[in-house]
């Protein structure tokens, strides 16, 4: 099969609610400081997913939010692309979930 004029026609991303700071780090491991977790880390905020929250159920809800912004339909997508390194289950990949 041939395939022409192959694009990514739109992009789109999920956060979790929940987001701990490096502040939040320090309040639980007072002997770390906020400048060395960010300089060890590099990141003052991280979004934490909750204990229910599947990456299937993150990778649905950056799909729903792709269908509003761009106002695009779930008939218009060819193929999705998911990567993580939390998945599911063991086995099967969540890229053979039916979302």
């Amino acid at each position: 099969m041939m395939m022409e004029n192959v694009y990514i026609k739109a992009l789109s991303y999920y956060l979790p609610e929940t987001v701990i700071s490096n502040e939040d780090l320090v309040k639980e491991f007072p002997e770390w400081s906020v400048d060395k977790v960010a300089s060890k880390v590099g990141v003052h905020y991280r979004h934490v997913s909750g204990s229910d929250e599947t990456a299937g159920d993150m990778a649905e809800k950056a799909a729903l939010k792709l269908f509003e912004e761009y106002k695009i339909s779930p008939e218009e997508v060819d193929f999705v692309l998911l990567c993580t390194q939390s998945p599911c289950l063991l086995y099967t990949s969540d890229a053979a979930d039916d979302l």
